[in-house]
């Protein structure tokens, strides 16, 4: 379970789409649960027995059928939830009525559903109920008077041969922020210790079942949100420095800071 986090603990079972497994990540983690992302079933049913989490989510098709058959009464505790399930899958799902999302996957309703069947379960068994985080405030349309707008501050997790190549001026130019960059999770972790407002990573290290799942641990206990940055495996730096754009504009919960100006009272 990640530390600091208030919600549900949910596991995620994907086992060959990691694109999906990055969405529902970064929806569930958002509203506030902590996420653990497992590549095979034999790992899930360990975790399971094991940590207890409050809820199962699979998207696994060639072994969504065994998972799904007979499941509310082998585990009553954890609410399951199937993502695209075999037709067998669903067939079983409405027998132990187990809820079915269907692609592409719409982060609101994935998290409203998790919820509530966590929820029911809960309930059942006479559990605590969801601790949610208060609402984000507000943001002002413009900077209060004698103040002056703060460029966000962000870290970079790329791949060392990118991270080679990226420094402070070519990031600021692009991003219009100030950005330091990490070509791994040792000095990714090093980096958090310093004020940050995001951190822009390495899509492929998000689901990585050992450093991605410490180095999100961290993230998430200092308190900032997370953008992954979808490297094109066969593409040049070019194209590295759009999909680090693209994951600076879809960075969630980052709006303007503002600063004293110099000589305002």
């Amino acid at each position: 379970m990640l530390q600091g986090m208030t919600g549900y603990r949910v596991l995620l079972l994907v086992v060959d789409d990691t694109e999906i497994a990055i969405e529902m990540m970064i929806a569930l983690e958002d509203a506030g649960h902590s996420v653990e992302h497992v590549f095979h079933v034999d790992e899930a049913m360990l975790r399971v027995r094991t940590v207890k989490p409050d809820a199962f989510v699979v998207a696994a098709p060639p072994c969504d059928e065994s998972l799904a058959r007979g499941w509310s009464v082998r585990h009553p505790d954890v609410a399951m939830v199937l993502v695209a399930p075999s037709p067998g899958a669903r067939h079983a799902a409405q027998q132990a009525g187990v809820p079915c999302l269907e692609r592409p996957i719409k982060p609101e309703r994935l998290v409203r559903v998790v919820e509530r069947r966590v929820e029911r379960a809960r309930g059942a068994s006479g559990g605590p109920g969801i601790r949610r985080a208060p609402a984000p405030a507000v943001m002002p349309d413009g900077p209060p008077s004698g103040m002056r707008m703060r460029a966000r501050r962000l870290l970079v997790v790329a791949p060392r041969h990118i991270a080679l190549r990226l420094d402070a001026d070519l990031l600021r130019r692009h991003l219009e922020a100030e950005c330091q960059v990490a070509g791994d999770t040792r000095a990714a972790t090093q980096l958090l210790d310093g004020p940050l407002d995001g951190v822009l990573i390495d899509a492929a290290l998000m689901v990585d079942p050992a450093a991605g799942v410490v180095l999100r641990q961290r993230i998430h206990a200092k308190g900032v949100p997370i953008s992954p940055i979808r490297f094109d495996a066969g593409g040049d730096f070019i194209s590295a420095i759009s999909a680090i754009r693209e994951a600076a504009d879809a960075l969630q919960g980052v709006g303007p800071t503002y600063v004293r100006q110099a000589g305002a009272s």
